[in-house]
């Protein structure tokens, strides 16, 4: 009850219509279902409760596009508060920082809300990431997390095979989010000749070289100070530009998890926008917590796991795009892009899920973004050529000729007390990786 006050305080009746829409999908994705033994009684939910507005003001920005909470067990009132004010401390400015969609400023205005003509002409803007992708070709200072979070984005779009990762495609976000909204056939570039011309001039834009790539984002550190000079390739322009959004919640789970850890603030787990978990203990009132994940078909669930230790997760998916026919091919649209064709990912599996002790949400929440533009094959090579060490448990969930199944490595979950039930109308394949 306290979360519908809170949205309906903070949206109006559209907005509020559309974030539950949102909510509900999301939840669909993964769905903790807690033991019968677990004590979940007077469970706190606790999200940030400091608006964040941009250089407009008005209404807040949703942070991350998403919902973050850490799901907390009922203890002392101290303790939960410490929790609250560690995510508003770190929730609300590194979100600041990787949005590329809205500007703010680098000193608050009185009434943030409402900032006066005077205050938006002269008071500094952060440079975020927006601010970045607006100003090509200047050397720029920023702060070490973005810092951070652009050497890692950039790794990443070097390493990964198939170039399934790219930091660039902001601008094939762009082009096709009004598209996949509500899907219109008529603007989708297979239907659409001056669409496909836009669409292959995008991805002409995309640097996909090591070399290229190096050229175009040049990062470098002196004395503890951050830099970042943001070239245009192939005579791009501003219609280059960079997106964080496959890593930047990872990252965001992996700060929450040491801020939290380092106070002993560890009664609890951290939920990304559902797509990505992060076990601060065992379980949860010392109990494991049952995971339920979405079905693509008309079963309430694909499976359900559990694993009673501390680890994290994270999973990516297409199924909630729209599908079409086109001949005799069944087309998905979704969110995410392959670069190298510039067209929505689109493979059998339409979701991927990994659970690890050893590998960071940063790192999850990239490998299954790539692993969901790559196909089963090239992932499976990719992570037995790059992560052979790590504790690495993999599930697959999609549609083939022969039906819905699920395709996980023999030892998934992985961890201890390791649980996992496949719904009965999924076929269950185990896969070979290490």
């Amino acid at each position: 009850m306290k979360l519908i006050k809170w949205i309906f305080s903070k949206f109006s009746a559209l907005e509020v219509i559309v974030l539950m829409i949102s909510i509900t999908i999301s939840t669909f994705l993964i769905i903790p279902v807690f033991t019968p033994q677990a004590k979940v009684e007077g469970a706190q939910i606790i999200m940030p409760t400091v608006d964040v507005y941009n250089v407009e003001g008005g209404r807040p920005v949703p942070l991350f596009d998403t919902y973050f909470f850490i799901k907390y067990e009922e203890t002392s009132k101290r303790e939960l508060d410490a929790v609250k004010n560690a995510v508003n401390d770190y929730l609300v400015p590194y979100h600041k920082l990787f949005d590329r969609h809205n500007d703010y400023y680098a000193v608050d205005p009185v009434n943030p809300k409402f900032p006066t003509a005077e205050e938006k002409e002269t008071l500094p803007r952060l440079i975020n990431l927006k601010y970045i992708n607006e100003h090509q070709g200047e050397e720029l200072e920023i702060d070490k997390p973005l810092y951070d979070l652009l050497v890692k984005a950039k790794e990443y779009s070097k390493q990964t095979t198939n170039n399934a990762f790219n930091m660039f495609i902001g601008g094939l976000y762009d082009f096709w989010k009004p598209i996949i909204n509500t899907y219109n056939a008529g603007q989708d570039p297979l239907n659409n000749e001056e669409q496909r011309a836009k669409l292959e001039e995008l991805v002409s834009y995309i640097p996909l070289s090591n070399e290229d790539i190096d050229n175009t984002l040049v990062l470098r550190n002196i004395d503890n100070k951050y830099y970042v000079t943001f070239n245009e390739f192939n005579n791009s322009g501003l219609k280059l530009s960079i997106s964080v959004g496959a890593v930047a919640k990872g990252m965001m789970t992996d700060i929450l998890k040491d801020t939290l850890v380092s106070k002993g603030l560890t009664k609890g787990l951290i939920n990304g926008g559902t797509s990505s978990f992060t076990f601060l203990d065992k379980g949860f009132y010392g109990k494991p917590l049952v995971i339920k994940m979405a079905s693509i078909n008309e079963a309430n669930s694909a499976f359900e796991f559990s694993r009673f230790d501390k680890y994290q997760m994270s999973t990516s998916g297409i199924y909630e795009g729209f599908f079409f026919k086109h001949g005799d091919q069944e087309i998905i649209r979704s969110h995410i892009v392959n670069p190298k064709t510039g067209y929505p990912a689109q493979q059998t599996h339409q979701a991927v899920n990994i659970a690890s002790s050893t590998l960071s949400g940063l790192e999850l929440d990239y490998l299954t973004t790539t692993l969901t533009v790559l196909t089963l094959e090239e992932g499976l090579t990719f992570l037995k050529n790059n992560y052979a060490s790590h504790d690495l448990n993999v599930v697959y969930v999609g549609k083939d000729n022969n039906g819905y199944f699920v395709a996980h490595t023999a030892n998934y979950p992985g961890g201890n007390e390791p649980h996992l039930t496949v719904n009965s109308t999924y076929r269950e394949i185990f896969l070979d990786l290490l």
